[in-house]
């Protein structure tokens, strides 16, 4: 029986480190694009939204201002809940250590 030899082949070099970097690369501009797309997607299924968002807002903002509006109308006239507030204004003007907490004037 003969003895045969057997050749042991070598294993691969390493793949150098531009192919790795070139896949990590590739890997997260793959990732960023995904993100974009599902952005898109979401803003596309919100667009018929937005226009009453947008009302939304400006509802709010009025009402905010309205309401400013009448609330320094009735601490001029001195209405019952406007005289409480502005003694408990005096009050906490009057106290050193509160007067931090009542720096808005009507």
């Amino acid at each position: 029986m003969a003895i045969v030899d057997v050749a042991v082949k070598p294993s691969p070099p390493p793949s150098p480190p531009l192919t790795r970097i070139t896949v990590m690369v590739m890997a997260f501009v793959r990732f960023i694009i995904a993100l974009i797309l599902g952005f898109l997607r979401v803003v596309y299924l919100a667009a018929p939204a937005l226009p009453y968002l947008g009302f939304a807002t400006a509802w709010v903002i009025s009402v905010g201002m309205a309401a400013t509006i009448v609330a320094r109308h009735a601490y001029r006239k001195g209405s019952a809940p406007s005289s409480f507030s502005r003694r408990s204004h005096k009050w906490l003007s009057s106290s050193p250590s509160a007067s931090s907490l009542s720096s808005s004037r009507f």
